[in-house]
């Protein structure tokens, strides 16, 4: 968990200058600010990993893992994702099938956090006999 008393808001607003994600980090401000869920451990040593200050003049291994913490703050910082999902069984000449779906509604935090990949589970079907 993130304790209270770090302005998480001043942490989004330095990533808003970037190319990248610089767009994602102006709608988590004009949506209302940032908005992590808290989790169900917290270390008392540290907050979570997050970025201290925006920099873009990283390379190489340097470059990619700033760009890691920083997805996976904004990431944290966002609205959950929302979908839905839709299961259907068929039976066909005594043989059960199964399909499933899943309709992406809402990105959210995935426009910026393309390391969790929801459309695995898209369009999947097994014979269940």
């Amino acid at each position: 968990m993130f304790p209270q008393n770090l302005n998480l808001t001043m942490l989004v607003e330095q990533q808003t200058q970037d190319n990248e994600w610089g767009n994602f980090a102006q709608r988590i401000l004009e949506s209302g600010g940032p908005t992590p869920r808290n989790g169900n451990k917290s270390d008392q040593a540290h907050p979570p990993i997050h970025p201290t200050k925006y920099t873009n003049s990283l390379q190489g291994n340097e470059k990619r893992l700033y760009e890691f913490i920083v997805r996976h703050f904004l990431a944290c910082c966002s609205k959950d994702a929302q979908g839905q999902e839709v299961t259907v069984e068929i039976e066909i000449a005594e043989e059960r099938f199964s399909a499933s779906g899943l309709t992406i509604i809402a990105r959210n935090y995935l426009e910026v956090y393309p390391f969790d990949k929801w459309y695995n589970k898209v369009n999947t079907a097994q014979n269940i006999a």
